[in-house]
């Protein structure tokens, strides 16, 4: 229970197979250009503080703390082993200046940096178990950028503007919360998307289904002259609608 101080410099947790834990410090002050590194080869458990730059130089599996905030002002590097355990962890983005969020598969992943500047990594999958809540922060740069709903349980989807959004959850999107626009591909993998009175706008002219519909209100882009299936349906079953367009308007 004593102060732990990072003021310049990396702290390096664990060194190849040894998998040691940050000291459970009462009082944990890291300022925003210092980095906490997990450096061990062996599983780590990420603790529930506010980092600077937060990095996993060792690869290993990684459990982030089930309970609290894991708070990036920075750089956010993750672990590239594939066997990382998130049940009940939520990584929240707290920086003042401009920050990427890296492709991870986030249990709950938050955003409280104001910074007019947020960018989406444009490699890689962001996948989302839990909840996203980009909160008030204003997200520049998605092109490129793929967001993967992934839980177990329901989720709601926040308003939001995405590039490619992906739906992969046997157990449904319950809700949306207002017209959430895809700039570029939607993919209905897996579970029922429930719009309510709100709407998924995709603006791109990629909708692909795997499994799963959307149950309400479908917008999509159409490009070209041919039949076009909207994967729609209630609740309950798969109900599309094909449409053949032979002429366009201008409106």
């Amino acid at each position: 229970n004593g102060i732990f101080n990072l003021n310049y410099g990396t702290f390096n947790i664990g060194v190849n197979a040894a998998a040691t834990t940050d000291p459970a410090f009462g009082t944990n002050t890291i300022v925003a250009g210092t980095t906490v590194n997990y450096n061990s080869s062996g599983s780590q458990t990420i603790a529930a503080v506010d980092y600077g730059n937060l990095s996993n130089t060792g690869n290993g599996s990684r459990i982030l703390a089930s309970s609290g905030i894991i708070g990036v002002k920075n750089v956010f590097t993750p672990s590239t082993n594939v066997s990382s355990t998130i049940t009940g962890s939520t990584v929240s983005f707290i920086g003042t200046t401009v920050q990427t969020i890296p492709a991870f598969n986030y249990n709950n992943l938050t955003v409280t940096n104001l910074n007019s500047n947020i960018t989406l990594a444009s490699i890689g999958v962001i996948g989302i178990a839990g909840t996203f809540n980009p909160g008030a922060a204003t997200f520049g740069t998605i092109a490129g950028s793929t967001v993967n709903f992934n839980g177990t349980l329901a989720q709601t989807i926040p308003l939001f503007t995405f590039n490619n959004l992906q739906i992969n959850n046997a157990a449904n999107i319950s809700s949306i919360g207002g017209d959430v626009t895809v700039n570029s591909n939607l993919a209905l993998t897996n579970g029922i998307v429930t719009t309510g009175s709100n709407k998924i706008i995709v603006n791109g002219t990629n909708v692909t289904r795997t499994s799963g519909w959307v149950n309400g209100n479908l917008q999509q882009s159409i490009s070209t002259l041919s039949a076009v299936t909207f994967p729609t349906g209630v609740i309950t079953y798969y109900s599309p609608l094909t449409v053949n367009f032979s002429s366009f308007h201008s409106m």
